[in-house]
């Protein structure tokens, strides 16, 4: 195998590698701190949206549907740019639902909550518990250790390495010597894993 394929191997599978992070896990921080944001905003206003849900009949699956999408979020989050990235979609999750809550931009109110008479305990309090239970998940996910919260590496298989020599025969990379490349270095593997 010449200098250029050996390199052009190395180039393939450092690409292979990197691949196995989510898409949004592979840009810069300032990227990655913009995506922090609008998923920030989309879970605060589709949580406003999804949170009453249930409510009138004392069953509010809305509300735990939006708790839970925004604890999915928080720890992508949090995976994605640490406490920083955490800290910007707490303020864009918060600040999109109070805003809304307000009745920001056309001043009616989505959230309505505290009022009186005779209707159901959640119908009347679930704005409330939308508003202050996003907050409080998401401080809880930030005390949490770091390692419960970061993107876990994977390994390569033997698909995604047959997936790889396959790429780098098709692109002409290797001569058509990778895949008795990724054979070598598979059999190389599991002599080490015996001993």
């Amino acid at each position: 195998m010449t200098q250029s394929s050996s390199t052009n191997d190395d180039r393939v599978m450092n690409h292979a590698q990197a691949s196995y992070l989510p898409w949004s896990h592979q840009f810069n921080a300032l990227v990655r701190a913009l995506i922090c944001l609008a998923a920030g905003v989309g879970v605060g206003v589709i949580g406003t949206f999804a949170h009453r849900m249930g409510a009138a009949r004392d069953i509010p699956y809305g509300l735990v549907l939006a708790l839970a999408i925004v604890s999915i979020s928080t720890w992508c989050a949090r995976s994605r740019s640490g406490a920083t990235g955490l800290a910007l979609h707490l303020i864009a999750s918060s600040a999109a639902a109070w805003l809304i809550a307000l009745g920001y931009p056309h001043g009616d109110a989505l959230t309505p909550s505290g009022f009186g008479g005779a209707v159901p305990y959640f119908s009347q309090h679930v704005g409330y518990l939308w508003l202050f239970g996003m907050i409080l998940v998401q401080v809880a996910l930030l005390l949490l250790p770091a390692r419960l919260l970061r993107m876990p590496e994977r390994r390569v298989d033997d698909d995604s390495m047959a997936d790889n020599a396959d790429a780098m025969d098709h692109a002409g990379v290797g001569n058509g010597e990778s895949r008795d490349h990724m054979a070598s270095h598979k059999a190389s593997a599991e002599e080490d894993a015996l001993q």
